[in-house]
């Protein structure tokens, strides 16, 4: 499923579901405790067949009957009343010679308030909310497609190879600003759990784009999904698919589904303080845009794990620093930052697209790295380090400093203790969690921040 297998006309699916590679995060955050279980360990056939034939047949059914269960109809509703359940049993372990058992409690999902919210008061609540910003973008696309048209009019009217040139680069330019501003809203459900409110939102700007651009025909947001339409058409037939399969996948890469993907990877955010709610998250949108023949897209950028109300702000910390907050290494992390913008452009309409999006994701993270752990420093003095914030002005809060491999044994000390309380508390830094939301063009956007923010109402 990872790789895909040409004999059994299997394309490659990875985005993560099925990676067998995936890193360890060196902030303690994302580990995927299945995947590198798999990786380093076998299963005997035995268990492999006996988990597989739990999953397929109905298990109330009569044996002779062998009845199906279907999953064509699995979406995050039921993804959610299975993370309900999940979060009302904990592995309880009495003793270091008894078995490990499986108890229910109720306690724990009303300490997290996880509780699923029903389906209208979703659509209400992502209408209400993000409809207005749609209004607003929509209407802005709608001038430039007539700037677009004109110019493309202009075009035809030249004739200098220099003035041809120039008005088609032009043309390009409008067309590109006009996709960017189609798929630009961002949207955040920062307690997303299952992902049922990401996954309505999904749903919803799809609809309202589809609308939009079928109203306005012969634009070039059309052009640019048809040409990944192509693109993805090509990458089946280097895989050297069966010809009948690739004309069956071929029939069902729609435009809607197409377009679900652009807005899948761009335009929704997501945090939630439960590693497994946000894996449960990812299958949601997964599962709701999943396009035959085209690879799961990559959604570790824009879906974290962490505690959205604990965190530093960057401006506070700088302005307590008297400005030495970042020094000379601020062009660093404005470099991660435009890495991290590249990865939520990128169509993942190919595994290397995809392959694509995680290296340069991974390049952003290992950047800001230095930065989290001195945003970690800062944030954890609230948290059992007295003098942690002192330590960080004495040492001018310069990255290289902390981040130094000759830093002295008590700095040392300090950032080991700091991060463990980090890992713990899930320490969530906004403005280096989602760079891109924050910076762009080399400095601090001047209204930097989400569009739209959505979420279970308690």
């Amino acid at each position: 499923m990872d790789r895909g297998d040409a004999a059994l006309s299997v394309p490659h699916c990875n985005g993560g579901l099925f990676h067998a590679r995936k890193k360890i995060s060196k902030i303690g955050i994302g580990e995927d405790a299945g995947t590198r279980f798999l990786a380093d360990h076998k299963l005997a056939d035995s268990f492999v067949a006996d988990a597989i034939w739990g999953l397929t047949f109905d298990p109330e059914a009569d044996i002779s009957e062998r009845r199906f269960i279907d999953y064509s109809a699995l979406g995050v509703r039921h993804l959610g009343d299975v993370y309900e359940g999940l979060l009302e049993f904990r592995l309880q372990q009495e003793s270091a010679n008894e078995p490990i058992k499986l108890e229910s409690t109720s306690r724990e999902r009303k300490d997290s308030g996880s509780y699923f919210t029903p389906h209208f008061i979703v659509e209400f609540i992502v209408a209400k909310a993000v409809g207005p910003i749609v209004d607003l973008q929509l209407k802005d696309v709608e001038a430039m497609l007539m700037e677009w048209q004109k110019a493309c009019e202009q075009r035809k009217r030249v004739q200098t190879t220099q003035s041809i040139k120039a008005a088609q680069q032009q043309v390009e330019l409008l067309a590109r600003t006009i996709f960017m501003r189609v798929f630009g809203i961002k949207v955040l459900d920062p307690t997303m759990g299952s992902g049922h409110f990401l996954v309505q939102t999904v749903n919803y700007l799809a609809d309202r784009i589809v609308a939009f651009l079928a109203a306005h025909p012969g634009n070039p947001v059309i052009t640019a999904i048809e040409r990944m339409r192509q693109t993805i058409v090509a990458d089946l037939r280097a895989q050297k698919l069966d010809d009948r399969e690739i004309t069956r996948i071929v029939g069902k890469l729609t435009e809607i589904n197409l377009i679900k993907r652009m807005v899948m990877k761009r335009c929704v955010y997501g945090v939630d303080l439960n590693p497994m709610a946000v894996e449960l998250a990812k299958l949601s949108l997964w599962l709701d845009s999943f396009t035959l023949g085209a690879p799961l897209s990559f959604l570790d950028h824009h879906l974290k794990c962490g505690n959205t109300l604990v965190g530093a702000d960057v401006e506070a910390v700088e302005q307590a620093l008297e400005g030495g907050l970042f020094g000379t290494q601020f062009a660093g992390m404005l470099q991660a930052t435009e890495l991290m913008r590249e990865v939520g452009e990128l169509t993942d309409a190919t595994v290397a697209e995809v392959e694509e999006s995680e290296t340069k994701f991974d390049y952003a993270r290992e950047a800001l790295l230095p930065f989290i752990q001195l945003m970690n420093v800062w944030q954890a003095e609230p948290f059992g380090h007295p003098n942690a914030r002192k330590a960080l002005k004495h040492l001018g809060g310069q990255v290289d400093v902390i981040d130094h491999k000759t830093k002295p044994a008590e700095t040392k000390a300090l950032e080991e203790a700091v991060r463990g309380t980090a890992v713990i508390n899930r320490f969530f830094h906004w403005e280096l969690e989602f760079p891109e939301v924050w910076y762009g063009g080399g400095r601090r956007l001047d209204e930097p921040g989400f569009d739209a923010v959505i979420g279970n109402p308690p």
